[in-house]
């Protein structure tokens, strides 16, 4: 049988007043009833990169309800719609804190001696077809080999030279790939140093 929105806010707003008298047990009951529909909300209205995050901030938002029910009032909204708007605020809070991140990653981690290994002593045309398969796995890999010995590094530039969305997830990804790259610059270098 399906419910109603009429009868699922009803059980919701009895679940709340037994949360306020004191009955713990509510807690779990409410976590229970709206997490799912709070998650697809939060999803849909804030896309976020990691399915991981929408849970966390639906999550927090229900735990900050729970620590303080008497601030919900039933005649403003919805508990879901408060809810929803708590945690697309948190979501919201943490897109950006996200994109300043891999903003002043990509332009300051260079800084701070992150450039990674060196190809200077290391020439693509001497590497012997082994040791090149190593490097080169991906398309876009020539590339980024290429960027990293010239000391291109900045992420705008790196994921427009991999065709990647220019915009914080192509940037997240450009970072990745530049990470991998070095990486495997590293693993070759100190195996042709050891032989």
């Amino acid at each position: 049988m399906r419910v109603s929105p009429v009868s699922h806010q009803a059980e919701l707003l009895a679940l709340h007043e037994r949360l306020v008298a004191g009955d713990i047990r509510a807690a779990h009951r409410i976590v229970e009833t709206v997490i799912g529909s709070l998650k697809s909300i939060v999803g849909f209205d804030v896309p976020m990169h990691d399915v991981q995050d929408i849970e966390q901030v639906c999550f927090d938002a229900m735990l900050e309800y729970l620590q303080a029910p008497e601030l919900y009032d039933p005649n403003r909204a919805q508990l879901v719609t408060y809810l929803a708007a708590m945690a697309k605020g948190k979501a919201m809070t943490l897109r950006r804190s996200n994109a300043r991140r891999l903003t002043r990653d990509g332009k300051y981690e260079l800084d701070r001696g992150f450039r990674g290994p060196s190809m200077q002593d290391l020439e693509l045309d001497d590497l012997d077809p082994i040791h090149r398969a190593e490097l080169i796995r991906d398309p876009g890999d020539l590339e980024l080999l290429r960027m990293i010995t010239q000391g291109v590094d900045e992420l705008p530039l790196v994921a427009r030279a991999l065709d990647l969305p220019d915009d914080q997830k192509g940037y997240e990804q450009a970072r990745r790939r530049l990470e991998r790259m070095r990486g495997r610059l590293r693993r070759l270098k100190d195996k042709i140093g050891a032989q």
